[in-house]
């Protein structure tokens, strides 16, 4: 692990860091307390709110800070250039953190005539903050010579994307269209925030590949480099893309299916000969490998949506995110040695909530253990990010010592 990062990269880093987990921790706190708190019949009302307002957090209220944060500071460097000052990209990262936060207080009054308008007006903040991150983005990469464009294009085409999303979710929620919400919601999870991590992932496994661990891990190695690098991460984004079309309905379930198992067959083959199953003592490395077969689990299991959609957010997203944040977060604070005892107890607590959570989707018959489940999965959920919370900010204090 590089000792540091220079201290102007961190800067936008860190600000949309901490403010993705001031959100994350918010959000997730609030879903354990409605899962803990959960009449055994509740309104019908109130129930759509609360799934409403779940998945508008889970997929907006969090992820574009971390994206934004990563793409104007350690992205930067994929365009040669200067990474974007706080004082720049902060005013939108708070401007963000102020809708999320508005989202989460309008659901302390969900079941309400209210509701609706205090939900579009937080999403409206976002999709304004967003909006202007992308293009501040995109203005980037067109100063950028043509060469050293190609490797932010496809984030910035995600991020396009996630507006256009979130805007449509701010006008579906002001509307009452609460279904067609969630199956907006479910959509931009798989194309904005799973496309965001497959080609962000890219470049690690460019980085990754590098190491001593990998490079010596087995002799063949260099002929499986091209396959993660360029052909794989095109099928993966085909495949999330179709699963994003399923959920709109644009894309008979049938034909989702099938791509999403062939690549998902694909991905998980390719796993077990992956050169880094034999570099698993590195603890960074088996996090990664762990959200690898979660992906290609969620896409086996795409013929169960509820399933496949949870396998993918819990399980891949959940397990990649804690393992590159704390690595980012342990390199701006000098630390050499990211992924250490108490980390590794945190990400074993997310795949047992991850696991938690599969099995209350496969359980809507038993309504007393599905219950069961969903409480512990969000009460495990919320305890590993409000752990990895503080971690940061003691590592964050320790910059300079």
């Amino acid at each position: 692990m590089p000792a540091a990062l220079p201290p102007a990269t961190l800067s936008a880093l860190r600000a949309g860091f901490a403010c993705g987990a001031l959100v994350l921790v918010a959000a997730s706190l609030w879903w354990a307390g409605v899962q803990w708190a959960a009449p055994a019949s509740p309104s019908p009302v109130a129930a759509v709110h609360a799934r409403a307002g779940h998945a508008v957090l889970m997929t907006f209220g969090f992820f574009p800070l971390f994206f934004t944060g990563f793409l104007f500071s350690v992205g930067s460097k994929w365009l040669r250039q200067p990474p974007v000052p706080a004082r720049r990209a902060g005013p939108l990262f708070v401007l963000h953190t102020a809708g999320a936060l508005a989202v989460v207080i309008a659901l302390f009054g969900h079941g309400t005539p209210r509701f609706a308008v205090l939900l579009a007006a937080g999403l409206g903040l976002m999709a304004l903050s967003l909006s202007a991150g992308m293009a501040l983005l995109a203005w980037r990469v067109h100063g950028a010579a043509a060469a050293d464009r190609h490797p932010a294009l496809g984030p910035l085409a995600a991020g396009l994307l996630g507006v256009a999303a979130l805007w449509a979710c701010a006008v579906l929620a002001l509307g009452g269209e609460w279904a067609l919400l969630l199956d907006t919601c479910r959509a931009a999870l798989w194309a904005y925030v799973g496309g965001t991590f497959v080609m962000a992932g890219q470049r690690m496994v460019a980085f990754l590949s590098q190491l001593p661990t990998v490079r010596g891990a087995e002799a063949g190695a260099g002929r499986w480099m091209p396959l993660l690098q360029r052909v794989l991460p095109r099928l993966l984004l085909l495949a999330l893309l179709v699963q994003a079309l399923r959920a709109l309905g644009l894309v008979a379930p049938v034909a989702a299916t099938a791509v999403g198992m062939a690549v998902g067959l694909l991905l998980l083959g390719l796993a077990l000969r992956w050169p880094f199953v034999q570099s698993l003592r590195s603890p960074l490395l088996g996090m990664l490998f762990a959200g690898f077969v979660w992906l290609a689990l969620a896409l086996l299991l795409c013929g169960l949506p509820q399933v496949a959609l949870h396998a993918l957010a819990l399980g891949f997203m959940g397990s990649t995110m804690l393992a590159l944040l704390s690595r980012f977060v342990a390199a701006e604070a000098g630390i050499h040695v990211a992924a250490d005892a108490a980390l590794r107890t945190l990400f074993a607590g997310l795949q047992l909530a991850a696991l938690a959570r599969l099995l209350a989707a496969l359980m809507p018959q038993m309504p007393g253990t599905r219950h069961a489940l969903l409480v512990a999965a969000a009460t495990l959920w919320a305890l590993v990010w409000l752990a990895w919370s503080g971690r940061v900010v003691r590592q964050f204090g320790r910059r300079g010592r």
